[in-house]
């Protein structure tokens, strides 16, 4: 089993919800605060995990809703509060409604291309997990 991380908002700015006292230094760790952000959703959401040097969570923003299918995002989309909120690096996380957390060809294309653009402003992409919250799977995209 896994542990839900509890967050303590410290400030809530142009959409990124700061928070404290977290770390994603971990699969497992990123895995869990992601549970807890996309956990029963209906539908697919797209949300960034942002990290400052020391691997700890500055923040969290949800940067895309979809439906049952998918998301439509530009690497402008994953960027823009990447650099709002000063990361160092981030972690990008969506569900799967359907229950099947392997990527899609569209997500593994996707986020070869944001980690392509996100290396060109030196702000790394450090994964991409997708999971299912009703049977607590994750998978990332990074490392099928």
């Amino acid at each position: 089993m896994y542990k839900v991380q509890k967050y303590r908002p410290a400030l809530v700015k142009d959409g990124i919800l700061r928070v404290s006292d977290k770390s994603a230094d971990c699969f497992e760790n990123a895995r869990a605060i992601f549970f807890a952000l996309l956990a029963n959703l209906p539908h697919e959401e797209v949300h960034l995990i942002l990290l400052n040097g020391r691997s700890e969570v500055i923040g969290t923003v949800k940067i895309a809703q979809g439906g049952l299918h998918g998301c439509a995002l530009t690497a402008r989309d994953v960027l823009c509060p990447v650099v709002a909120g000063g990361a160092a690096a981030f972690i990008m996380g969506h569900n799967h409604p359907s229950g099947d957390p392997a990527p899609s060809h569209d997500d593994i294309t996707m986020t070869e291309h944001i980690k392509k653009c996100a290396s060109l402003i030196g702000i790394p992409l450090v994964d991409h997990i997708v999971v299912c919250p009703e049977v607590r799977l994750a998978r990332s995209v990074l490392d099928p």
